[in-house]
C-alpha cells in the first residue's frame, strides 16, 4: 500500500505555540521494501557467501596483483614493469565486478572465481597500460615549450598605418 501526502494528517510543529501544521514537513511515504529500485535485499544475500569471501581473500588479491603486473608487461611488449597496485582500490574494483557479474554463477564457485579473476585482470591491466602510455607521452612533450603568440596588431579598414595597441588596454 502506497500512502500519499493527502492521506496522512498534518503533524503540528513543536516550535509553534499554536497547533498549526508544519508547512515544509515533507516525508517519504513509500516504505523501503516496496520501492521498485530497491536492490538492497538482493545485495544483502550476496554479502557473506563463501564465494564472495574466497574471491575477496588476500590470497586471491595477490594472485590478481601478479596477473595485472604480468598482463601490463605483456601489453607493453616487455617495456613496463609496474609495482603492486593499491589494495584498497583493487578491492573496490573487485567488489564492483563481483556485484555486477556474480548473480548468474552462484553454483560453480571455482570456475566463477577464475572467470572473475580474468575479468578483473583484463579491466585493470588495460587501464594501467593506457595511463602509463599517457604519462610517458606527457613526459616526452613536457620539455617542449610552445612558441608564444605575437602581440596583436590593429589595422584600420582604410589601409592606413598599422597601430600597435599598448599592453593593458
Amino acid at each position: 500500500m502506497i500512502l500519499t501526502p493527502e492521506a496522512i494528517p498534518p503533524k503540528p510543529c513543536p516550535q509553534n505555540d499554536i497547533n498549526m501544521p508544519c508547512l515544509f514537513s515533507m516525508y517519504e511515504y513509500v516504505p523501503r521494501r516496496h520501492r521498485p529500485s530497491d536492490i538492497r535485499d538482493e545485495i544483502d544475500v550476496l554479502q557473506n557467501t563463501p564465494l564472495r569471501c574466497a574471491y575477496l581473500s588476500t590470497k586471491n588479491m595477490q594472485m590478481i596483483q601478479n596477473g595485472i603486473r604480468a598482463k601490463v608487461y605483456e601489453l607493453s611488449k616487455n617495456n613496463f614493469i609496474i609495482s603492486e597496485q593499491d589494495s584498497v582500490t583493487l578491492k573496490q574494483i573487485m567488489i564492483q565486478i563481483f556485484n555486477s557479474n556474480v548473480r548468474d554463477h552462484i553454483n560453480n564457485s571455482q570456475q566463477t572465481i577464475i572467470t572473475l579473476n580474468n575479468f578483473t585482470v583484463e579491466v585493470c591491466a588495460k587501464q594501467i597500460y593506457e595511463r602509463a602510455k599517457t604519462y610517458l607521452k606527457y613526459v616526452e612533450t613536457q620539455g617542449e615549450i610552445p612558441t608564444p603568440m605575437a602581440q596583436p596588431a590593429f589595422t584600420s579598414i582604410k589601409n592606413e598605418d598599422v597601430k600597435m595597441l599598448p599592453i593593458g588596454l
